[in-house]
């Protein structure tokens, strides 16, 4: 086992870091094998230039995503070799725009029959990883415009640092699943229903094989909390199951889990998260409140279907971006 994967997920930025480098060295190998004098980093602003004919240095960094420092640093080198040309821009001469010369319009015409096979090599890649890959890489970085990798860290800090996270389903903590939902339940409404036991022993397939996903909330390797978040239709996910441990409730721990259900629906392109709950249940109905549900109609075969709920709320989700 090498120590990528012995790291997993904590090591994803420097694995993705290994294999862009990977590629971009390998693709680097076929241009000097067929002569061409062209970079595998040069790709994006080429194609992006050639679309778009002439941009300032601030539209540029906005398309490829880099800072301002990087872009003019690539510009200068390029502009040096002959690839583009600058002007000043005629609304603001403090900015200057870039296209490419006609040198490099050459070059980048020599290069057009690589890329095609580029894309081809790549999509042969995706079919062995998986068919959605670029999908998923499109979700966690609109996940990371909405909530960046900073504050995502320092959230975990402050759970880890009363001895808590947060992890997805592990099979180790089923019991758990069932048994703190089986307090929560006896604790507020009685007796368990047959609709309760069925999800409870059956999580995999009651939940997670349709869609959802059940998180744990873990302190000293023993799991306190739990959450699950249920795939009801086209675009909609329904908060579930939903108990922390009677003595720590009120540190955050409820908090911590409905914020990863929240984002697990997102990611999926979930638009409306619903739950259903008691009048009764004050302190939760409050809590839900501040996390952002409001009221919603419940419909009698809603009531019907869930008979110890009286309270529909809802949470609408940012939509994704095109």
């Amino acid at each position: 086992m090498s120590v990528f994967e012995e790291l997993g997920p904590l090591a994803l930025a420097s694995r993705l870091k290994q294999l862009s480098e990977t590629l971009s060295k390998e693709v680097s190998a076929v241009y000097q094998k067929l002569d061409i004098s062209f970079e595998a980093r040069w790709f994006t602003l080429f194609w992006t230039l050639k679309a778009q004919n002439a941009l300032t240095i601030t539209e540029l960094a906005k398309e490829l995503r880099q800072t301002h420092a990087a872009i003019v640093q690539l510009t200068n080198l390029l502009e040096k070799k002959g690839l583009l040309v600058s002007q000043k821009d005629k609304q603001d001469e403090r900015r200057r725009r870039v296209s490419l010369s006609q040198k490099g319009l050459l070059l980048f015409k020599e290069v057009e029959p690589v890329l095609q096979a580029i894309e081809q090599a790549n999509k042969d890649l995706l079919l062995l990883a998986s068919p959605d890959f670029l999908g998923g890489i499109e979700m966690i970085e609109q996940a990371l415009e909405e909530k960046p990798m900073y504050d995502r860290i320092l959230d975990n800090l402050q759970l880890y640092e009363q001895g808590y996270s947060v992890s997805t389903y592990d099979p180790a903590y089923k019991e758990d699943f069932i048994g703190l939902n089986r307090l929560w339940i006896e604790e507020n409404f009685g007796a368990l229903e047959e609709a309760d036991r069925r999800v409870l022993e059956r999580p995999e397939e009651e939940i997670i094989a349709k869609g959802g996903m059940v998180f744990f909330a873990l302190h000293q390797g023993n799991a306190v909390g739990t959450a699950a978040i249920e795939e009801e239709g086209s675009e909609v996910f329904r908060i579930s199951k939903f108990a922390v441990q009677k003595e720590l409730r009120g540190r955050g721990i409820g908090k911590a889990l409905l914020k990863k259900a929240v984002a697990f629906a997102k990611a999926r392109g979930g638009k409306v998260l619903t739950l259903y709950t008691s009048a009764k249940m004050v302190e939760s109905v409050n809590f839900y409140i501040r996390q952002g549900f409001v009221l919603a109609p419940l419909t009698a075969e809603e009531q019907n279907l869930f008979r110890r709920a009286g309270i529909k709320m809802q949470m609408e989700l940012p939509g994704q971006k095109t």
